[in-house]
């Protein structure tokens, strides 16, 4: 009968190929949890949200607009993006837009407080900002671009006269220019009414 002869390199070969084949089993039969890898999925989703940017809603401080308002706080928690509402101080071109205006600055602010209000009684955080400008179109766009906007929500003027044409002359800008998705709101008749 013939001795078996142990080879230090073929036995080094013989436990490195049972230990990967062990390895590989072992992994086969222990996948990663499914709860693991949908909280990891849910991570990198609340990452990349965040990084499409904000949602901002042009606020005039009607009735209306708190209606916008409330449907932005709804597309902010859905989306669970940052929300902002700006104000915009149309000033006339007899004034210069660094012009000292105490009474419709008081009232702009008073404004803002009010959706912050509106906002926090829903839970959501509100970032508001006053901008000055001939056009509250053009604002509009200009506070979308300085700020990574995934959305801009406006609502339309109750009247809309021939000037104005199909949408109003604000929403019609924030239309054409926007780097980003806008969502209209008009009101219902009876709404008008």
């Amino acid at each position: 009968m013939s001795e078996v002869q142990f080879h230090p390199l073929g036995t080094l070969l013989a436990l490195i190929f049972t230990v990967s084949v062990t390895s590989i089993l072992w992994w086969m039969l222990h996948p990663p949890a499914q709860k693991e890898i949908l909280e990891k999925v849910q991570e990198v989703t609340e990452v990349a949200k965040a990084a499409l940017g904000q949602i901002l809603v042009g606020f005039s401080g009607t009735a209306f607009s708190e209606k916008v308002l409330a449907m932005g706080c709804e597309l902010a928690r859905e989306e669970k993006a940052p929300l902002a509402a700006v104000y915009v101080m149309e000033l006339p071109m007899t004034l210069p837009l660094d012009a000292t205006v105490p009474h419709e600055e008081a009232r702009a602010q008073a404004i803002l407080e009010r959706a912050r209000t509106l906002a926090s009684q829903k839970g959501i955080n509100l970032r508001t900002e006053l901008r000055r400008a001939r056009r509250a179109g053009r604002a509009i766009v200009e506070a979308s671009q300085a700020r990574p906007t995934r959305t801009i929500i406006l609502g339309v003027a109750e009247r809309v006269n021939l000037e104005d044409r199909l949408f109003g002359s604000t929403a019609e800008f924030v239309l054409r220019h926007a780097p980003c998705e806008v969502l209209v709101r008009r009101p219902a008749r009876d709404e008008i009414a």
